[in-house]
């Protein structure tokens, strides 16, 4: 019986990509990236489930999101999107105040009826 190697074999598919395989035979797909000077590595996900094209998919997003200055790996790590202000305050507005005043008119509008998120009441309460 062969020896198995003790170091990673690695398979470059280039911008930073490449398939990591272990010594017990586990594939996976990791993109090597710099972020504020510092090297390092993003586990995309495991090969054949994540295929070359989605990895390479994952890695465009991942430059996408250096390139706008943030971490790739913080936004892993944070949930599934970087959550922005525009996102919280637009979604806020379709989930609680659209369906409370979307069919009145602007001039019917009184400053009351645009409630906080989660607070009760409605139009005119």
């Amino acid at each position: 019986m062969r020896p198995r190697p003790r170091r990673l074999s690695e398979k470059m598919s280039g911008g930073g990509l490449r398939l990591v395989v272990r010594p017990n035979g586990l594939k996976a797909w990791h993109l090597a990236y710099r972020f504020e000077g510092n090297q390092r590595t993003l586990v995309l996900g495991p090969y054949p489930e994540v295929s070359l094209a989605t990895a390479r998919g994952m890695r465009d997003d991942a430059k996408r999101i250096l390139r706008d200055g943030f971490d790739p790996g913080a936004k892993k790590l944070a949930g599934k999107t970087i959550v922005s202000f525009e996102s919280v305050v637009l979604s806020s507005f379709e989930n609680d105040v659209f369906p409370e005043i979307g069919k009145m008119h602007v001039a019917q509008i009184e400053p009351q009826d645009i409630k906080p998120p989660g607070s009760a009441g409605g139009p005119h309460s």
